[in-house]
């Protein structure tokens, strides 16, 4: 019995979406795209403390619980710059507690790329069957949005945490415009309470970011303006409208209620200690709007110290207050002054008061980061398989990144992230050339259509007004990138799904009137196209496999020369560790290390120490200088077991930790004293307590145990040791066989 042509037509595009996510094998996760060291959550604790807290269900059979300083607490109670940080645990909490599993870095990855294949794919039927009018369409729509994700998994799931649910925004929200639109313009019933569930969406991804929900109420706010505006029966309109937000404010209020609930169901079963007086966080929102002014300044100065430096000449007297009433007991750490209504205020008045005192280099950030995004979107939409937390990953690892281009926190530290983007710094493949001028030929007609909507007095087409809709979107998403250059996942996604939508709806426009009369010519260019394009593919396949050939000849040349160097400080150092210090005849003897040298070693060091005993030292560098001054830098990560010893420090450090120390070292007749004059942890300043703690907790873990805060012995008869610009000298007295 054949089945009936209107039910297969309803039922075959979803099974056909399901077979492709699995053919494509988009609910896979590949372990080497998960970002493991940015895993974490904002309010300070390591990845492990963090995983611990999710699996806490398991223990206590509730949600909603951490674990703070081995007591349980409310989550609620754990507050951060973006308040209550409880949103982002409760959906891994509530699988942990329903399912029964351990919740790891790979079933939170899952989620996200799960989620975020759901959602393309209820975006995908909704487009095709309520905008277009035809259900085969949502199967192109959803297969170009799959191969958008396959040519960007880092971007869609490489950072498994806060940052990475932003990713979710532009399918659930183009998906909400379609359901107002829908409802709004038919009246039809079965969409109304499709709804309720759309605003529970929304609040949920409101409860893990509330700025990108206010984007996407914002959006909606002016789009519901349009429809009135564009609308020739407006009363009606507007009242569907009313309506419309009704129900998205029910479903909105019906989650927050529930989690109400889960709260409730947790403080009957749990009796927790009474929590301290905990004064309101501020979120410093104008903190990152005002450092992001300088990132286009010779030197780029785009630094978390240029806000609170400018605040602490600005406002004395309030660091000066936190400086007396630390946010940690028994410290003196100017954290909590970050997330102080004192700080939100100044910072907002220096922010104001710098676009007004210099107006034209306002503009001038304005303009060039306007261009910076125009370079970004497609840059960032074929990021492949690198990913980067806060900044854009160096898909072009043949051209090095200038230091004027990445941020003062991250130079000579993370070399392969990218602040300011320019065109030197584009993948070379022909390819994403292609994609560039096809993404923004069909941005850019979808814009002009956008903007045709309210220029004829009839009603606008539905596929006009969805994509004047996601153009709303995308233009909120567009002003925080431009303001603040270091998140832009979003508007990357919003970017890739305009382009996609408006191609199949000029597809369709087009083929409704000449595909019957012209099929064949159709089929032969479609073949001649697909020839075509498997020859360049072919041919940039093989111009890579060159170039990573030449390149690996390179990097092994390059190594070899490193060790060569190398070789000089290792034999320098293993002739001191076999000198015997106290030997009756001794010759003085000087040994000189220039910093170049020294460095090659550290690298040699990293190659061949890679990962011992927990931790990893990914990249390190010191610098000789002036009046016995020696700096360094390193990035240090570290396991749990090093954590897990390092006691009440842990709290002020996670799995990959930049360092920055600069010391002034004085030698005499065998003893050294170094004397920290700056150290920065994740490029803050380490208060003076913290730094005779990490010296001391540094010497009790010393064979045998040194105390760093004093003039101590040199070993192995080292008797002076010198610092002078570019150099160090030792001077060793070398013990001769009787």
């Amino acid at each position: 019995m054949t089945a009936h042509p209107g039910t297969r037509d309803f039922l075959l595009p979803p099974l056909i979406i399901l077979g492709l996510a699995a053919a494509f094998g988009l609910f896979k996760i590949d372990d080497s795209v998960i970002n493991y060291p940015n895993l974490g959550s904002f309010d300070g604790r390591t990845r492990m403390d963090f995983l611990a807290d999710l699996n806490l269900p398991r223990e206590t059979g509730v949600v909603l619980v951490k674990r703070i300083a081995g007591q349980l607490v409310p989550s609620e109670r754990a507050m951060f710059s973006y308040g209550s940080v409880d949103g982002e645990s409760l959906t891994h909490q509530l699988i942990c507690l329903v399912m029964g599993i351990r919740i790891t870095e790979h079933t939170i990855a899952f989620f996200i790329n799960a989620a975020f294949t759901i959602l393309c794919a209820i975006f995908s039927l909704l487009a095709g069957y309520l905008i277009l009018r035809n259900g085969w369409l949502a199967i192109p729509i959803f297969a170009l949005l799959a191969a958008f994700k396959l040519l960007s998994p880092g971007l869609i799931y490489g950072m498994p945490d806060m940052h990475a649910y932003m990713i979710l925004n532009p399918p659930l929200v183009c998906s909400v415009f379609i359901l107002v639109m829908h409802f709004v313009r038919t009246g039809r019933k079965h969409s109304l309470l499709s709804l309720i569930p759309a605003g529970f969406l929304l609040a949920y991804t409101g409860h893990i970011r509330m700025s990108e929900a206010l984007i996407a109420l914002a959006s909606l706010f002016i789009f519901a303006v349009f429809l009135v505006w564009l609308g020739p029966r407006r009363k009606k309109i507007g009242g569907a409208l009313l309506a419309a937000a009704s129900l998205l404010a029910l479903g909105w209020a019906s989650y927050f209620g529930a989690v109400a609930g889960l709260r409730a169901q947790r403080d009957r079963k749990i009796v927790f200690a009474p929590a301290p007086s905990q004064e309101r966080v501020y979120a410093p929102l104008f903190h990152a709007l005002y450092i992001s002014m300088v990132r286009f300044d010779k030197p780029n100065r785009h630094d978390d110290g240029v806000g609170s430096n400018d605040f602490y000449t600005a406002y004395p007297e309030a660091k000066a207050k936190f400086a007396e009433q630390p946010y940690f007991p028994g410290t003196k750490n100017l954290f909590r002054l970050f997330y102080s209504k004192e700080y939100a205020a100044g910072i907002r008045n220096l922010y104001f008061r710098s676009i007004i005192g210099r107006p034209w280099h306002f503009a001038g950030f304005l303009l060039r980061s306007a261009w910076d995004y125009f370079l970004f979107l497609p840059y960032y939409s074929w990021s492949g398989r690198l990913s980067s937390q806060g900044y854009i990953p160096n898909l072009n690892p043949s051209i090095p990144v200038d230091a004027d281009d990445m941020s003062a926190s991250v130079r000579h530290v993370h070399t392969d992230w990218i602040l300011n983007l320019r065109w030197k710094y584009f993948p070379s493949s022909p390819l994403f050339y292609i994609y560039l001028l096809c993404a923004y030929f069909l941005v850019g007609q979808a814009l002009y259509a956008a903007s045709a909507a309210g220029s004829s007095d009839d009603a606008a087409p539905l596929p006009i007004l969805c994509l004047l809709a996601m153009f709303i979107y995308f233009a909120f998403c567009s002003i925080v990138r431009i303001l603040v250059p270091v998140h832009g996942q979003n508007s990357a996604v919003a970017f890739n799904a305009i382009a996609v939508f408006n191609l199949i709806r000029l597809c369709e426009s087009t083929a409704s009137k000449t595909v019957r009369a012209r099929a064949p010519r159709f089929a032969a260019a479609a073949v001649l196209l697909l020839l075509g394009a498997a020859k360049v593919i072919a041919w940039e396949q093989r111009r890579q496999a060159v170039e990573k050939a030449r390149r690996a000849e390179r990097e092994a040349a390059q190594i070899v020369l490193e060790d060569k160097i190398a070789e000089k400080v290792e034999r320098i150092i293993r002739l001191i560790k076999d000198n015997k210090a106290g030997g009756k005849r001794r010759t003085e003897k000087v040994f000189t290390v220039t910093e170049s040298e020294a460095n090659d070693y550290l690298q040699h060091w990293i190659r061949a120490k890679h990962g011992a005993g927990g931790v990893d030292v990914l990249s390190a560098a010191v610098h000789f200088e002036m009046e016995r001054i020696v700096s360094a830098e390193a990035v240090v990560r570290l396991g749990p077991s090093p954590l897990q010893s390092l006691g009440s420090l842990r709290r002020y450090l996670n799995m990959d930790n930049a360092a920055e120390l600069r010391l002034r070292v004085t030698s005499a007749k065998g003893k050294l004293l170094a004397d920290v004059r700056k150290a920065k942890l994740k490029n803050i300043t380490l208060p003076e307590s913290l730094v005779q703690e990490v010296l001391k907790v540094v010497g009790e873990h010393q064979r045998p145990p040194v105390d760093f805060r004093r003039p101590f012995d040199l070993p192995n008869g080292i008797e002076t040791v010198e610092v002078a610009p570019g150099a160090v000298r030792l001077t060793v007295a070398i013990s001769r066989p009787e």
